[in-house]
């Protein structure tokens, strides 16, 4: 994947002084809530990077690839984080949502759904 075309002088925001709101009270450090302004004269909310926001206007938006959509192998910051997260059943509970017992393989049942789905197997 190549980086983005640059941001046109029509597409570019412009953020409100004195709009900014830092966020590292509610569990983003670094980042602050500010209102932009577009073209049109429409305003937003971005949450936007402190460093960013300390450089001031400069052809640096901000606006590179994510490291995660990069071309090739996943890094391995983004690997050992998927790798902690627990594969989950997700087949449905009476109540409807996801089951969340923890399983060995992905699409695997849980003990309880791999009991419920062969009773249900036998009773066809």
């Amino acid at each position: 994947m190549t980086d983005p075309q640059p941001i046109s002088d029509a597409e570019r925001l412009l953020l409100i002084p004195g709009t900014a709101v830092p966020l590292d009270d509610d569990g983003a450090a670094g980042y602050y809530l500010a209102a932009s302004l577009d073209t049109d004269g429409d305003t937003d909310l971005w949450i936007v990077d402190r460093e960013l926001m300390r450089r001031g206007p400069s052809d640096d938006t901000g606006d590179r690839w994510p490291t995660h959509e990069d071309e090739g192998e996943l890094p391995d910051e983004f690997k050992a984080r998927i790798a902690a997260v627990p594969l989950l059943c997700g087949r449905p509970t009476r109540k409807g949502r996801p089951c969340r017992l923890v399983v060995d393989a992905p699409g695997a049942p849980c003990q309880l759904h791999q009991t419920s789905t062969a009773d249900q197997e036998t009773n066809r």
